[in-house]
């Protein structure tokens, strides 16, 4: 020890750089304001207490009273004679008179603030006490920028001031009365001033309380003791008093007797050689030396070495005990590898050295903050390339220990292993034989076996990690199978391996295998984190109340236990257990039954900020590090050839988000981090981006990953994931067995979605994701697995408890639609009677949903290929078919309804005899004078379905929608057109065409020439958005049927024409207004010509649309129809062969169509374009290639656009072309069905039909 009192100087120094925030706080007294300097030489100095003393009494007593002054002085210099010869001297001149003295004495303005006094602030001190007047220490602190003072002069101010705080407790120069002085001050102080008693009680209670600047028996000093023993009694606590005190044994014990503990500086080892006009000074110096050199390394800092050094300690001050600080070092730079230099072993050996000794004072943040993170990361790809670059030169156990450390630091990143990092690691491993303790097949019996299988185990559980989010079960297993003979070895190894295989089966989608992992799993009596863990996956299990549970006693756990240890372990676990605990915190929510104990998260985490614990904030910067400049990206529709409203394109550097993803997944795994609980979100904003920025590299790991999150088909997430393109392009083996898994979680979930009871269970969202997710999967299935998951959708589809759910029936039409697209048409064949036998709703004891599917919706459009024959094998089930139809048709409501959705392809197909057909015509149509009703058949379908007499759906409908028609608002414009149309059009493409009569045809006119007369208002939203498109396109087809005379036909162009101009363009009627205006032909071009070169998009894509319409009519009727000019074909081509966003899908089929009915000229003007725009095609729609996020929406259709254009032009002479072989042989192999299974098309030539021949 330096000095006897050395251990309560400890004492101060250990309370004042204690964490978070300082234990100590300090009274200065007037002896401190003695180390001021001078701002000239002729000032005077700072007076102590008996130098006011000795002026006073001159001024009351002066030297003419002779011997009366000589016999008052010694009391007036004593302890009580200041208290008292001030109160004379007020009694006798007045309380002004006495602050006139007192700041004559009191050279404020003549001194500036020492060194002394910038070290003393710059201290951490929780507050600064004053009884000083001067205003050295406000003074102060503009030197000081590291701490910011507010300063307290009145009672009054002590509520708003912020600590730390400089309290002037006696006044302060130059006006802030009164100057406590007299003994009448001193006497009424706790009465007074009983704030700043208080203040400094509180001070005293709360923090080490020091006095520096007082003597033993100065009065100031002596009365502030005695105020506290007064209030506080036996709860009194010690105070210390430190300066030059040159204190007597008996003086020493009066004052321990009064709780006062003395640093009596003049028992240090050099004090007697310290020059008596410096005694106080040099005390005063040791004692800042000795506070200074306490300071602890921040750990929060880490892993940068400390920073400043305190002051050199001069020799006449020596010795100071100095802490020694357990802190970081500094880490060499990496060197230029290229070429190497020669000592760059020598460089790596220095720089792992380092890290280790750092590793070794890692906090022991369970997430390494971000704001921490560039320290580790911003030299370490260098060095790791300098460190595998020498591993050659290396020892087996000096490369266990190298890549150790850089393993570690990988890990501390959140980041996964490089390729070649992660070769030398299982190189390393193999190496080295922990169990019989050889290295490279020699004995080891020199070496430290126990940090070798530390190392070992370490670097194990890295390649295992990394092999679970391969999905590599191979190495998983192996490396699985080489960890457990060191379960015995911590506990923390039996802890990650229960994690490590309920991740695997949690990603994998084995919820029977999770959940019997769970049960085996006890992560109680190790680290708390390992509870939140389990915690976070129970949650993903449903099993709320067992992961609350654990949430509490982790709680617990870090709560009891902080404070313990010198590391940021425990407070740093707490704030990431918060982070998933708020979805259960009655404070924040008051929606679960389950509750986590505890204060509101959100002020526990503002504490743990000081410490870099607030998890909350640093998942803030994992998630903007993941956001960056990325807007919300909109989610393509799955289904072919649908398309969102809007597309928002986004940007950014693709390595950093590789990265950020990458540790956002890892973060929600280590930090035990669910998705969400209880329908709040914890991880999910986080896993959402990852799962954007990971999906291109890591399909398997992204695809599942977002199934965890995702509860419908609606999820954003899911459908921007999910979708037709990246299906397409994930290898067939991943395919299969993801399919497996997803069907394995469906058979999992059904026994408890049918139980489940709870509004926030989450099994009916994981079935209906995992059904959604697997109508997706099986477009890419052999048939025979795709047949069988149609098999099980019909399953599904007769299961009570699911045909009930209204959560379910959308997921569940898309696998039944999904699976059937997906099927050979021979296969469907085999499907058709088990399909329309099926249990219709509301019949024989079966309910669903009132949106519930029906399988009859899969077969509404086949044609007769499709059904299979009536023959007597099939005999009994086409009778079940006709039974079930004819029975549902006789009910009202949801049977009638489906019983007609399934007779209207049954019912042309012939396979019902003729008294089936009879008895369904009767039982479909109960009022022979209209047209059937409750069904949701479009009435055009009634002419094609058995009717009680022949001729009568025709009549009806001719009546219906032929006849005068009392139309008056748009809307029912809208519909007529929209509905006779599409009538008109259908029964034309079944070869079952309506001939209108003269009648009928000038009916028909009159409702187009009252529509054409409706005015269109400026705004252009007259036409309502959904109606106009529909009526537009009716009437398309309309004109293809009727003549209109030149009239109407000039007001059908006006419209036409101002409808041009608005985002709902008229070009689908140029093709018949050609036919009824010949003279406009040239008008009609040039319009369609500006549309086609727009560069809105829109226009452009109505214009093609337009175009292909108006080479339909002049095919069909080409002595009536004139043909569109060659020169819009043709830019038609150039829009393939520049392939034109935005317009590209319907320049192909347009080029599809001149190639299946247009004139050899036509061919010729548009196939070279064509050609040269698929061979770009053929790479640019790459399935796997890399697409921006609006190109990726179009790929599938793009690819079905491009093998039927290929088709019909190998069916029309260019079957040799190397660019149309090259599609139609893609077009054969593809990967989705709707090209797969394209057909070769009847191509019309010189008015006569080629056969067509079915692609095989």
């Amino acid at each position: 020890m330096i000095f006897p009192d050395q251990s309560h100087i400890n004492r101060v120094r250990d309370a004042l750089w204690q964490r978070t925030e300082s234990g100590a706080s300090v009274m200065i007294g007037a002896g401190f304001s003695r180390n001021a300097r001078k701002a000239g030489p002729a000032k005077q100095e700072f007076p102590l207490w008996m130098d006011l003393a000795a002026s006073l009494y001159t001024k009351l007593y002066p030297p003419a009273d002779g011997e009366q002054s000589r016999h008052h002085l010694p009391n007036a210099l004593s302890a009580s004679g200041l208290l008292r010869i001030a109160q004379e001297y007020e009694a006798a001149f007045g309380r002004g008179s006495l602050h006139s003295v007192i700041k004559e004495l009191t050279p404020d303005d003549g001194h500036i603030p020492d060194e002394i006094h910038t070290r003393l602030l710059r201290l951490p001190w929780r507050d600064i006490f004053t009884t000083n007047w001067d205003t050295l220490l406000e003074r102060t602190r503009d030197f000081v920028l590291d701490r910011t003072y507010d300063i307290v002069r009145t009672c009054d101010e002590i509520p708003s001031a912020s600590k730390p705080r400089i309290v002037k407790l006696h006044g302060s120069l130059p006006a802030h009365f009164p100057f406590i002085a007299t003994e009448e001050d001193y006497r009424t102080y706790p009465r007074r001033f009983a704030p700043f008693v208080n203040t400094v009680q509180q001070a005293m209670m709360e923090t080490v309380f020091c006095l520096i600047g007082f003597s033993g028996d100065d009065p100031n000093f002596l009365n502030w003791s005695g105020w506290v023993r007064d209030n506080l009694g036996e709860l009194a606590p010690k105070i210390y008093l430190a300066g030059w005190l040159d204190l007597s044994p008996h003086r020493r014990r009066m004052l321990e007797d009064r709780n006062v503990v003395p640093i009596d500086i003049s028992r240090h080892q050099q004090a007697l050689n310290w020059p008596e006009n410096l005694r106080h000074r040099y005390a005063t110096e040791w004692i800042l030396h000795t506070l200074e050199h306490g300071r602890p390394y921040d750990i929060i800092e880490w892993p940068s070495p400390p920073g400043l050094s305190p002051p050199q300690i001069p020799k006449h001050l020596q010795p100071v005990e100095i802490v020694t600080i357990n802190a970081p070092m500094k880490e060499p730079p990496p060197p230029d590898i290229d070429p190497a230099p020669a000592d760059l072993p020598k460089q790596v050996r220095s720089i792992i050295q380092a890290w280790k000794h750092n590793r070794n004072v890692y906090p022991r943040w369970l997430v390494l903050p971000p704001a921490r993170r560039h320290l580790v990361e911003q030299t370490l790809d260098d060095w790791e390339e300098a460190i595998l670059q020498t591993l050659p030169e290396l020892k087996p156990i000096e490369t266990l220990f190298t890549i150790r450390e850089l393993v570690w630091r990988r890990e501390s990143l959140l980041e996964p292993l490089s390729e070649e990092l992660e070769k030398a690691v299982q190189d390393v491993l193999d190496d080295v034989d922990c169990g019989a303790r050889k290295i490279r097949g020699e004995d080891g019996h020199t070496v430290d076996w126990a940090g070798i299988r530390e190392a070992w185990t370490d670097l194990a559980f890295a390649l295992l990690t990394g092999a679970r989010l391969r999905f590599d079960a191979n190495n998983f297993d192996r490396l699985l199978a080489g960890l457990r003979p060191f379960q015995d070895d911590r506990p923390e190894v039996v802890q990650r391996i229960h994690h490590e295989k309920c991740l695997r089966a949690l990603y994998s989608l084995d919820f029977a295998q999770l959940e019997k992992l769970l049960n085996g799993w006890n992560p109680e009596g190790g680290d708390p984190i390992w509870m939140s863990r389990k915690a976070a996956i129970l949650i993903e299990m449903g099993r709320n109340d067992e992961a609350v549970s654990l949430l509490n006693q982790s709680l617990s756990v870090v709560r009891e236990a902080r404070g313990r240890e010198g590391t940021l372990a425990y407070p740093s676990r707490e704030g990431w257990i918060l982070c998933f605990a708020i979805a259960f915190s009655p404070s924040i929510r008051k929606l679960t039954d389950e509750t986590v104990d505890g204060p509101p998260p959100f002020g526990r985490w503002k504490q743990l900020a000081a410490l870099e614990c607030d998890a909350f904030s640093q998942k803030r910067r994992f998630l903007e590090a993941l956001k960056n400049d990325t807007e919300e990206k909109e989610a393509p529709l799955f289904d072919l050839g649908a398309r969102p409203g809007k597309t928002i394109r986004f940007s950014l550097a693709a390595y950093k988000r590789r990265v950020a993803a990458n540790q956002a997944v890892r973060l929600c795994e280590v930090a035990g981090l669910p998705p969400s609980a209880a329908d709040f979100v914890v991880a999910s904003d986080l896993l959402n981006l990852a799962a954007d920025h990971l999906v291109n590299t890591d399909a398997a790991l992204t695809f599942r990953m977002v199934l965890r999150m995702s509860r419908s088909e609606a999820d954003k997430t899911f459908n921007r994931i999910w979708t037709r393109s990246r299906i397409a392009a994930m290898p067939m083996e991943h395919v299969t067995t993801l399919a497996d898994s997803i069907s394995s979680v469906i058979s999992y979930a059904l026994p408890r979605f049918t139980r489940s009871i709870k509004s926030d269970d989450s099994w009916p969202g994981r079935l209906r994701i995992a059904t959604e997710a697997l109508s997706r999967l099986a477009l890419r299935l052999p048939p025979e697995r795709t047949e069988e998951i149609f098999r099980q959708a019909l399953d599904y589809y007769q299961m009570k408890e699911m045909a009930l759910h209204p959560w379910i029936y959308k997921s569940m039409r898309d696998l039944l639609h999904r699976t059937w697209e997906a099927l050979p048409k021979e296969r469907k064949t085999l499907l058709i009677l088990d399909l329309l036998t099926a249990p219709i709703s509301g019949m024989n004891g079966f309910q669903s949903f009132k949106y519930w599917p029906d399988p009859g919706e899969l077969v509404a459009n086949a044609d007769k290929s499709i059904a299979p024959p009536r023959v007597p094998e099939t005999e009994e089930r086409w009778s079940e078919v006709a039974h079930m139809i004819r029975q549902g048709l006789n009910k009202a409501g949801e049977p009638r309804r489906r019983a007609a959705l399934r007779l209207a392809p049954a019912g042309q197909w012939g396979c019902f005899t003729e008294d089936e057909r009879n008895l369904m015509a009767e039982a479909l149509w109960q009022d022979h004078n209209r047209l059937p009703d409750g069904t949701t058949l479009l009435d055009w379908v009634f002419l094609l379905l058995p009717e009680p007499e022949p001729g009568l759906a025709e009549k009806r409908f001719r009546e219906k929608w032929m006849g005068p028609q009392e139309v008056t608002k748009k809307e029912e414009f809208c519909e007529f057109f929209w509905k006779l149309g599409n009538a008109l059009d259908s029964l034309r493409g079944l070869q079952q065409p309506l001939t209108l009569s003269e009648e009928e045809c000038s009916n028909i006119s009159a409702s187009i020439e009252k529509w054409a007369d409706l005015p269109l208002p400026q705004n252009q939203l007259f036409f309502p958005e959904w109606g106009i498109r529909e009526a537009i396109a009716g009437l398309q087809s309309i004109l293809r049927e009727i003549n209109l005379s030149p009239p109407i036909a000039e007001k059908l162009y006006r419209r036409a024409l101002e409808l041009s101009q608005t985002e709902t363009p008229g070009f689908q009627l140029f093709g018949g207004l050609a036919k009824s205006l010949p003279d406009r032909l040239d008008e009609l071009s040039m319009s369609m010509r500006k549309g086609l070169s727009s560069e809105k998009a829109v226009l452009a894509e109505e214009a093609v649309l337009g175009l292909e319409r108006w080479l339909t009519h002049s095919v069909e009727k080409p002595s009536i129809s004139p043909s569109p000019p060659l020169d819009l074909l043709r830019e038609a081509g150039v829009m393939i062969a520049t392939r034109r966003r935005g317009v590209l899908f319907r320049a192909l089929e347009l080029a599809r169509r001149v190639f299946l009915s247009g004139a050899s000229e036509q061919r010729d003007a548009i196939a070279s374009l064509a050609i040269e725009g698929m061979r770009y095609l053929i790479e640019e729609l790459r399935y796997d290639r890399d697409h921006d996020e609006e190109s990726e929406k179009d790929i599938p259709l793009l690819r079905w656009s491009c093998a039927h254009l290929a088709l019909a032009m190998s069916a029309s002479g260019y079957e040799n072309d190397p660019t149309v072989e090259q599609w139609v042989d893609i077009a054969r192999n593809d990967p989705l069905p709707e090209v797969r299974y394209a057909e070769r098309p009847t191509v019309v030539v010189q008015n006569q039909e080629s056969p067509a021949e079915e692609m095989t």
